[in-house]
């Protein structure tokens, strides 16, 4: 008589009978709301950090987390904020300095290179890739919790932002998707 095969033992695990009411935890998991929707209106914000400064753009338009990759200059066409092309996942996007664009002071620690991250956001037929000294979350926040934009930010980004989020990580500042892809074109005139 041969030995049972992994098959054979992997059929009799798939094929045996769950667990009593499996079924029904998995109903009442599922028919409850992910939120409760008579607390608020919830939206959903990517977080990240550049210098000491705390930024947040809406999850609609980011679209991918990547490690950083070399940014290719583009000759006489390389500015402060227009980096040049970066290669993610054989794609070609262009790069920008966030850094620059938001007008966030250098900071004088050595940056951690391993929570260097490259955000791509995209917006329409617009797609940007960027460098951020750490990506520190992804949440959803009531609206009522969004607070008028201060000059607690660098004073360009006050420019760049409509609001603030008060978390408990500290002050993040809400940036204004339209405003941002704005300066990035405007970055390649």
């Amino acid at each position: 008589m041969s030995a049972p095969s992994s098959r054979d033992a992997a059929d009799r695990l798939l094929d045996r009978e769950g667990p009593a009411h499996y079924l029904d935890a998995w109903r009442r998991s599922l028919r409850r709301p992910v939120y409760d929707a008579d607390a608020g209106q919830w939206r959903a914000f990517g977080l990240f950090r550049i210098g000491e400064e705390r930024f947040a753009l809406e999850t609609g338009i980011v679209r991918e987390v990547h490690l950083p990759r070399a940014v290719r200059a583009l000759p006489g066409r390389t500015n402060e904020v227009f980096r040049g092309l970066v290669s993610l996942r054989g794609q070609i996007h262009l790069a920008a300095d966030l850094r620059a664009l938001l007008g966030v002071s250098a900071t004088e620690e050595a940056e951690d290179a391993k929570r260097t991250r490259m955000l791509v956001i995209r917006r329409g037929d617009a797609t940007w890739a960027f460098a951020v000294d750490e990506v520190l979350d992804f949440r959803r926040v009531e609206v009522r919790e969004v607070k008028p934009a201060q000059v607690t930010v660098s004073k360009s980004a006050v420019h760049f932002s409509h609001g603030m989020l008060d978390l408990e990580e500290g002050s993040t500042a809400l940036l204004d998707a339209e405003r941002v892809f704005d300066g990035l074109a405007r970055s390649l005139a």
